[in-house]
């Protein structure tokens, strides 16, 4: 006996979660720059961080907010929605990359929360404090910068990786012509953590970029596909015996 699939009900969350997304980290990186003078590593320097002007924290701050809610908590709702269709078919493998997709967003919020919570409050105590103040404050920050984009933020590489790849080769395997776009940013945070962990910085930025800059597109270009699908959801068969 043979049935048609149910309406995808969770289309239209996916698809706009990945167009906003990537909107949200498009402008992650102007208010980052904004904030750093186009100094992508400025941040790494405790006694200029904490004398940034006002404005200059308020951009940084901006920055982590939105990209909250660019590379992160759209994963949420995209993750969830693949998992969803992907799994009828391809089943333990699309549960395993789930999971690890869901660690990677825990990674990546506490990542930006501790830098959203810590710059405001390590600044004023800079700005206001004497010299020991300022000491400790500046080595604070570092401990705080060094932590999450030197720990936290590398550790979503093999996450991020493992999902992209097993995930991006679903995809491939039912036609989807963006799964290999989705692999390849997989191989790229792969290569990024790789890249940290040997201590290669400059190579790790170059990296970096180049992931995020990827990751961007396949988010615009999957919410786009996925409002013009209608009510098919990817990789779905169309009866079930």
């Amino acid at each position: 006996m043979s049935r048609t699939s149910r309406p995808d009900s969770g289309r239209s969350y996916a698809a706009w979660a990945g167009v906003l997304g990537a909107l949200f980290t498009s402008a992650m990186l102007v208010c980052y720059l904004m904030a750093t003078r186009g100094d992508l590593t400025a941040m790494y320097d405790p006694a200029w961080a904490l004398a940034m002007p006002a404005a200059a924290q308020t951009w940084f701050v901006a920055a982590m907010v939105v990209d909250s809610f660019g590379v992160y908590l759209p994963f949420l709702l995209i993750g969830g929605y693949l998992w969803g269709t992907l799994r009828p078919r391809f089943g333990a493998p699309i549960d395993m990359a789930t999971l690890a997709l869901g660690c990677y967003v825990l990674l990546g919020l506490a990542g930006a929360s501790m830098q959203i919570a810590a710059l405001p409050a390590l600044a004023a105590a800079h700005a206001a404090g004497d010299a020991m103040v300022r000491a400790a404050s500046e080595s604070s920050w570092l401990t705080v910068v060094m932590t999450t984009q030197g720990g936290l933020w590398p550790m979503e590489g093999p996450l991020m990786a493992f999902w992209g790849i097993v995930v991006g080769r679903a995809l491939m395997a039912t036609g989807d012509r963006l799964g290999g776009l989705l692999a390849t940013v997989g191989v790229l945070y792969g290569a990024y953590f790789v890249a940290v962990l040997v201590r290669a910085a400059e190579v790790a930025l170059m990296i970096e970029l180049l992931m995020v800059g990827a990751l961007t597109v396949w988010m615009l270009l999957t919410g786009v596909n996925l409002l013009r699908k209608g009510d098919r959801p990817v990789g779905e068969a169309v009866t079930i015996n």
